[in-house]
């Protein structure tokens, strides 16, 4: 009715409702300069100043972000591209005292803050839906965001999270192993939801493993001093290696966490230098034919 008497009368203030809003939004996310130039040819659409205003009024509070999920639910997706993927991690934060402006309230010091966020599977979009302050993943928390996600239209096929001793708890709790990598949608019991890890995190870890104490592959035990041997037969000038340094192989502290550096490590061009060094006899003394995690 808002959208008809604009339509009608484009120079008449109209007091837009939430559901015509959110829509808007949507609208507007696609691009901004498109949608300033439906207002210019007078489509019935709020002001931009209108939807500023609306997003400043949205209770972020910590939990289930409903506000969000209520402008989702409005998105003009087709149901492909609503089907999404739940993933969820915890991100270390200054513990400090904080002052929340539009609510007046200050937030109490936290070390960290627990995020899930949906990504389409057949989309390309991304959106966080829940936030909370030293907050574990538990079975009953991750129930209820995915009811609160399913009843708005996005159905949820896997959940990702790295394997910090948190999330391996939770996947005890869910039952879930190797064997069986999935759980029963808790909204819709016919269908299942896959359990993955981080793959990131997952790299990390082969990294940190091969560092500390080698693969064994095949009945030969592979460790990082066959790369250290690799490096030491290229120079810095012509290097078949260029991709990695010592650096890569004696890391310490945060540089551990770092992804880039693992798959680096773990490139094809590394695969590729150790198998020529071997062709060539500069690796005799070493299983280079085994190494095949590259």
């Amino acid at each position: 009715m808002d959208r008809l008497t604009k339509l009608k009368n484009p120079e008449k203030e109209v007091k837009w409702c939430e559901e015509d809003i959110a829509k808007s939004i949507t609208v507007y996310a696609t691009g901004a300069r498109s949608y300033k130039l439906l207002l210019k040819k007078n489509f019935p659409f709020p002001s931009v100043r209108t939807l500023q205003r609306w997003s400043q009024k949205i209770d972020i509070q910590p939990g289930i972000l409903k506000p969000v999920l209520k402008i989702m639910r409005n998105a003009d997706l087709a149901a492909l591209a609503k089907i999404c993927v739940l993933s969820f991690d915890e991100m270390k934060i200054k513990e400090t005292f904080c002052y929340d402006q539009s609510v007046d309230t200050t937030l109490s010091p936290a070390a960290y803050v627990q995020v899930a966020m949906l990504r389409g599977l057949f989309g390309n979009w991304k959106q966080p839906i829940f936030y909370d302050f030293n907050c574990k993943m538990t079975k009953d928390l991750l129930f209820t965001i995915i009811k609160s996600v399913e009843e708005n239209g996005y159905p949820i096929q896997a959940i990702v999270s790295d394997l910090g001793g948190t999330n391996r708890a939770l996947h005890k709790e869910l039952g879930v192993t190797l064997e069986n990598p999935s759980i029963a949608n808790p909204v819709h019991p016919d269908r299942k939801i896959f359990v993955f890890a981080d793959v990131p995190h997952l790299i990390k870890l082969l990294r940190n493993h091969f560092i500390d104490q080698g693969f064994e592959l095949q009945c030969n035990t592979i460790t990082k001093d066959l790369v250290q041997k690799l490096l030491c037969l290229t120079s810095e000038e012509l290097s078949i290696t260029h991709k990695i340094s010592s650096g890569n192989l004696n890391l310490r502290g945060a540089e551990r966490q770092k992804v880039k550096l693992a798959t680096k490590l773990f490139s094809h061009t590394v695969s590729m230098a150790l198998s020529r060094a071997g062709t060539l006899g500069f690796l005799e003394d070493e299983p280079w034919m085994h190494a095949y995690f590259t």
